[in-house]
């Protein structure tokens, strides 16, 4: 009994000293960093998402709001990022893929990706109007980058595809001290020239979006569309181009390589097949390398 006793007590005393000497993990320090996101201005909550973490990745919501309206993003990151220099991309897909492409394309590559719901989806108030003044919305995603410096050390890029190449390109655009190089798939050059392409359902989807009139349209088009401010992007730009693609020309990408070459940008354009509407392995396998040659 009197040994049983003595052994309990020195086991005790091991626990309450390994106690005393305890190091936050690495997910510790990850989980303050991204709490830290609260103090940020319009930040409102940021939400650990467990079911998609991994002992090596992390996924987290982040609510804010901008002008009185609720917008979500998702990020997810590796979870050594505290101790480590990663690049971060804000991201801009075509298509709704779930946390776990944001992982396993992302994170397990070794960068911190933010992703933003369109408006009207996944819990945003208000409408898209396609790079016009939803654009804040994207402003508010590099903020954040901006007010985190384990977001902006590594270098910040960013990707879209199809609709979405628009808030990419037009971030690297209007930050051009910023955004250290842009990824897009299937970019809309010209939205004048898309309309008459796609038919009257793409041009009546823009006047209901854009909310104008039919007189105002073409100049509202003309604002959205990256021919008209592509002069402004220094960065370099990696375009990819589904060949057979149903949805947008390859006439769109090939427009723009030609007006980036003319502004001296350090542009390359690649052919993929087969078809979709974002990106797909084949482009992730060329992007992630090309993303960590410019971080």
């Amino acid at each position: 009994m009197k040994r049983f006793l003595i052994f309990t007590l020195i086991l005790v005393y091991i626990v309450v000293l390994s106690s005393c000497n305890y190091e936050p993990t690495n997910e510790d320090a990850a989980v303050k960093v991204i709490e830290d996101m609260t103090l940020i201005d319009g930040v409102v909550s940021v939400t650990k998402l467990d079911k998609y973490c991994t002992r090596s990745e992390s996924a987290y919501q982040v609510g804010f709001e901008i002008d009185g309206l609720k917008r979500y993003a998702e990020i997810a990151l590796p979870n050594d990022y505290c101790e480590n220099t990663y690049p971060t991309v804000l991201y801009f897909p075509d298509v709704g893929y779930g946390v776990e492409y944001l992982v396993d394309n992302f994170a397990k590559n070794d960068i911190i990706v933010i992703r933003m719901f369109s408006r009207g989806s996944k819990g945003n108030e208000g409408a898209k109007d396609f790079c016009g003044e939803d654009f804040i919305d994207a402003e508010k995603l590099l903020d954040m980058c901006n007010n985190c410096a384990f977001f902006s050390d590594g270098g910040v890029f960013t990707a879209g595809a199809v609709t979405g190449a628009t808030y990419a390109l037009k971030l690297a655009a209007e930050y051009p001290d910023v955004i250290r190089g842009c990824a897009v798939v299937d970019p809309i050059c010209d939205n004048e020239l898309f309309t008459e392409e796609r038919g009257e359902s793409i041009r009546n989807l823009y006047l209901t979006a854009i909310g104008c009139r039919e007189d105002e349209l073409s100049e509202e088009l003309e604002k959205r569309s990256p021919k008209s401010f592509y002069k402004n992007i220094k960065s370099p730009v990696l375009l990819f181009c589904y060949k057979e693609s149903p949805f947008v020309s390859n006439n769109h990408s090939e427009s723009l390589k030609k007006l980036l070459d003319s502004n001296g940008n350090d542009t390359e354009i690649k052919y993929l097949s087969p078809i979709s509407t974002d990106f797909n392995g084949t482009a992730f396998n060329k992007m992630i390398p090309w993303i960590k040659s410019l971080s």
